[in-house]
C-alpha cells in the first residue's frame, strides 16, 4: 500500500503467552483452540512454514511504480494455489506435532455486514505415491463479522479500515484452524505404505475455496490481499534441543513498532535463534527516513533483537532475501531491513543460508516471481557465525527482546514463531561409555534388523536415567504409558543401579507389579537423588536402568509402527520426554525361529545380575523384595529367559552356557579365546571379536546364527 491512503492504527500487535513478561493486547495469553499455550519445552523440535498467495497480477492496472508489482486479480477459488513440500524443507523422519492452516483475505466492501468466509478446502497428494491423497474441508468453529477493532482470538481476527477522502471502506480478516489431525493422518497413511513420516509428508498441498475480493477500494490503494500459510512444528532426530514459542495477532502497522519479551529458557554457549514471521501486504522499495513528520525520525522497517545483557540497542536482522538498506526511497540516509517486500526467505532443515521466493534485486522477475502480498520470512542468527549478535545471545541468558517495526509500507502481521536453542536438559543423555547411542528409551528384540521386533514373541523396553545436568536431581520419577499395540508381560520389570564399565547392570532386582499390571504406568520414584555426571570425562557414577518385557498384540498390520516415549521428572517439576521428545519407533521385522530366540537374552539386554547378597530393595520397589533372583529364573526350576538349556543353575552372571560359540561341556577357555573374557584393550585372538555387552570373545558368524538383535547399546566390536 502507498502511505498517502493510510490511517494510523494504534492496535497492539501480538497476544503474548502468560509465561512471558510482556502482555500485549487482549487477555495477554496466546492459546491454541484447545486452550493450551503455544509453547514447546526442550526437545528435538523445529518448525516450517508453507505459504502461497491467492491473488495474482493479470491486468497490471494496480502497478503504478516501476519495480513495485501489484496484484489485481483473485486466483480462481476453484483452483487455488499449491505449495510443494520436499526433502529440502524437512528431514525424512519429520513427525508433525502441531499444524495450523491460516488464511487471510479482504472482505467485499459492498457487503461488510455479512459474515466472513470461515471454510476452505485443503488437499494433499504425495510426491512418490499419488494414491496417498487426502482432502478435507477445513472449517473454523466460529464465523466472524468485520469490525472496526480487532475481534476474536486465536481462531478468528478481523480489522475494519474506515473510509477517508481517498478511498472507501475495506476490511481484512484471518482464520487459524488446527489441522494437526490432517497432517497426522498423512503420516499414518504413509506408515501403512512403509514410509517414514517425512517421506509421507513430501508432496503438494493445495488450498482452494477462499472468498476473495478485488474491489476497486483495494485496487486504489494497491492493497489487495489474500493468501494462506500452513506452519507446523515437528520432531526429528536431526534437530538439536530447543524451545519453540508461537505468538499471534492480526494488526495493521504503519510507522510504528511493537516489542515482545521472549523468556523461559537458558541459552547455551554459541546459541542459535530462528524466527519465522508471517505478514500480508507489503511492497518492495518503500521507505521514509522522516515518516509522517518531515523533521522527525521514522521507525525503521525490520525485525530486531536485543539481548538480556547486551550493552547496545536493538540490532536489525537481515539476510539475502531481506537485505539491509542504508537509504530510503528518496536517497536519504536511513538504516532498515526490507522485510515487507513480498519476497520470502526460506530455510530448509540443513540450510545455513536461505533461498528466496522472489528476487530481492528484481521484484518484477518472471523467473523467480514473488508471492503477491504475503511474506513468510525466516531469520537465523547465532552467536558463533554472526559476531554482531554474540552480545544478544550470551550463555546463561534467560530472555531477549524482539522488535517488529513497519515504516512507509502498511502491513498486516499474523503470527511469529521463535525457536531457541537451549541448555541441554538434565536427563538428556549424550553418547558416553555406558550409553553409547545416547538413547534414554531403547529396546532389545529377537529381530535382527534395526528398530524392528517380532510379532509373535516378547521384546524388552529399557529406560535409562542419568543426570547430565549441573545439580543433584532429587525425587526422580519415571512413567511409561505403554502403546496400545503391546501388552505388558507380568512380572518382568527389573531395575539396576550398579553397572560394569560397559554399562551393563550388575544388581538387577525385580520391581513388583501394581495390581497385576505394569508398575510404571503411573509416575513412580526410582531414586531419592541422582548425582550429576562428569562432563569433562564423560563418565557417570550414578544412574538407574529399568527394563521390562512386552508382547505385540495379535493381528497387527505388517506396517504397524509401535511408538513409545517415557517421562522422567524430579523435584524441579520439569518434565523430560525420553529421546528428546522423539518416540522410539519400532516396526515388525523378520525373525528367527522361536527355538533360536524365544526372548532376547538378558545378558545382551542390559546384563545379568552378578552382585550377590544385596538385600537393599530399590527406592522404587515397595514390595520388600530383598535380593530375589531375576524374573527369568524362578526357583531354579524353569529355564532362564535367555538360556533354554539350563534347568537347574542359579545363573548369577555365568554367561558361558548362553553363548552359542561355547559348546556344552567344553573346558574353561582362556582369555582371548572363543567364549572367554576379552583382553584389557577389548581385543581377542585372531578371527574373533570382542562383544561390548559382556566383554566376551565370539565368532562373527555367531551374530547371524543367534538371530537376536541387541540394540540396548551400540555394539563396539574389535578384532
Amino acid at each position: 500500500m502507498k502511505n498517502k491512503y493510510f490511517i494510523l492504527l494504534t492496535i497492539s500487535m501480538l497476544l503474548t503467552p502468560m509465561f512471558l513478561s510482556a502482555a500485549i493486547g487482549g487477555s495477554g495469553i496466546s492459546v491454541a483452540p484447545d486452550g493450551t499455550t503455544l509453547k514447546w519445552e526442550e526437545g528435538a523440535w523445529d518448525f516450517f512454514i508453507m505459504h502461497k498467495s491467492l491473488i495474482e497480477q493479470v491486468t497490471g492496472t494496480a502497478t503504478t511504480t516501476a519495480g513495485n508489482p501489484q496484484a489485481d486479480t483473485c486466483i480462481d477459488p476453484n483452483i487455488g494455489s499449491t505449495y510443494t513440500l520436499t526433502s529440502r524443507h524437512v528431514p525424512e523422519d519429520a513427525d508433525v506435532d502441531r499444524a495450523f492452516l491460516i488464511w487471510l483475505s479482504g472482505h467485499d466492501p459492498d457487503n461488510l455486514n455479512t459474515p466472513t468466509d470461515n471454510s476452505v478446502t485443503l488437499t494433499f497428494t504425495n510426491a512418490v505415491d499419488p494414491s496417498l491423497t487426502l482432502t478435507r474441508e477445513v472449517t473454523a468453529s466460529y464465523q466472524g463479522m468485520p469490525s472496526p477493532t480487532s475481534q476474536g482470538g486465536f481462531e478468528f481476527e478481523t480489522l475494519d479500515m474506515p473510509a477517508d477522502t481517498n478511498t472507501g471502506e475495506t476490511a481484512v480478516y484471518t482464520y487459524r484452524v488446527d489441522v494437526t489431525d490432517f497432517m497426522k493422518e498423512i503420516v499414518l497413511m504413509g506408515e501403512q505404505r512403509g514410509m517414514k513420516p517425512g517421506e509421507a509428508l513430501y508432496g503438494d498441498y493445495n488450498v482452494k475455496g477462499m472468498a476473495c475480493s478485488n474491489h476497486q477500494n483495494y485496487l486504489t490503494t494497491s492493497g489487495l490481499v489474500g493468501g494462506w500459510a500452513l506452519p507446523f512444528v515437528y520432531t526429528s532426530s536431526h534437530i538439536a534441543a530447543k524451545k519453540i514459542y508461537i505468538y499471534h495477532g492480526l494488526a495493521a502497522y504503519h510507522f510504528e513498532a511493537a516489542e515482545i519479551t521472549v523468556s523461559g529458557f537458558e541459552l547455551p554457549s554459541e546459541a542459535m535463534v530462528r524466527l519465522g514471521l508471517l505478514s500480508f501486504e507489503g511492497d518492495p522499495g518503500l521507505a521514509s527516513a522522516t515518516g509522517l513528520n518531515l523533521f522527525g525520525a521514522a521507525e525503521p522497517e525490520g525485525l530486531a533483537i536485543r539481548g538480556q545483557h547486551a550493552t547496545s540497542d536493538y540490532t536489525l536482522m537481515s539476510n539475502d532475501c531481506n537485505p539491509f538498506r542504508t537509504q530510503d526511497s528518496n536517497g536519504n540516509a536511513f538504516n532498515y531491513t526490507e522485510v515487507f517486500n513480498s519476497i520470502s526467505s526460506v530455510f530448509g532443515w540443513q540450510d545455513d543460508y536461505p533461498f528466496c521466493i522472489g528476487d530481492p534485486n528484481n521484484p518484477a522477475s518472471t523467473t523467480n516471481p514473488i508471492e503477491y502480498a504475503i511474506d513468510a520470512d525466516v531469520f537465523r542468527i547465532d552467536a558463533k557465525t554472526y559476531g554482531g549478535f554474540a552480545e544478544h545471545l550470551q550463555r546463561g541468558d534467560t530472555q531477549f527482546n524482539l522488535k517488529i517495526g513497519a515504516n512507509q509500507d502498511q502491513v498486516y502481521t499474523n503470527f511469529l514463531i521463535v525457536s531457541v536453542d537451549t541448555k541441554t536438559p538434565a536427563f538428556d543423555i549424550p553418547a558416553n561409555p555406558r550409553t553409547l547411542n545416547g538413547r534414554e528409551k531403547d529396546y532389545c528384540s529377537c529381530s535382527p534388523d534395526p528398530d524392528t521386533v517380532c510379532y509373535d514373541r516378547p521384546f524388552y523396553y529399557m529406560i535409562k536415567v542419568q543426570n547430565w545436568g549441573e545439580n543433584i536431581a532429587f525425587d526422580v520419577d519415571v512413567q511409561d504409558t505403554l502403546p496400545t499395540q503391546v501388552e505388558y508381560v507380568p512380572g518382568t520389570t527389573e531395575i539396576a543401579t550398579k553397572f560394569d564399565p560397559y554399562g551393563n547392570g550388575t544388581d538387577w532386582k525385580p520391581v513388583e507389579d501394581v495390581n497385576g499390571g505394569f508398575p510404571f504406568a503411573k509416575p513412580r520414584k526410582i531414586a531419592d537423588q541422582i548425582s550429576y555426571c562428569d562432563k569433562s570425562t564423560m563418565t557417570c557414577e550414578e544412574g538407574v536402568w529399568i527394563r521390562f518385557a512386552v508382547r505385540p498384540k495379535d493381528n497387527l498390520s505388517k506396517n504397524e509402527v509401535i511408538k513409545n516415549t517415557a517421562v522422567i521428572s524430579d523435584d524441579s517439576n520439569i518434565i523430560y520426554y525420553t529421546n528428546s521428545n522423539i518416540p522410539l519407533r519400532l516396526r515388525l521385522g523378520k525373525c528367527p525361529s522361536v527355538a533360536e530366540c524365544e526372548i532376547p537374552p538378558k545378558a545382551q539386554c542390559g546384563g545379568e545380575a552378578t552382585d550377590s547378597g544385596d538385600t537393599e530393595p530399590d527406592s522404587g520397589d515397595t514390595s520388600g523384595d530383598t535380593g530375589s533372583p531375576d524374573t527369568g529364573d524362578t526357583g531354579n526350576t524353569d529355564p532362564d529367559s535367555g538360556n533354554t538349556g539350563d534347568t537347574g543353575s542359579s545363573d548369577t552372571g555365568d554367561t558361558a552356557d548362553t553363548d552359542p560359540t561355547d559348546p556344552e561341556g567344553s573346558t574353561e577357555p582362556k582369555q582371548g579365546e572363543l567364549g572367554a573374557e576379552c583382553y584389557p584393550d577389548r581385543t581377542c585372538n585372531d578371527g574373533l571379536l570382542c562383544r561390548a555387552s559382556d566383554n566376551t570373545c565370539f565368532a562373527p558368524e555367531a551374530v547371524k546364527s543367534s538371530g537376536c538383535s541387541v540394540l540396548t547399546l551400540d555394539q563396539d566390536f574389535r578384532m
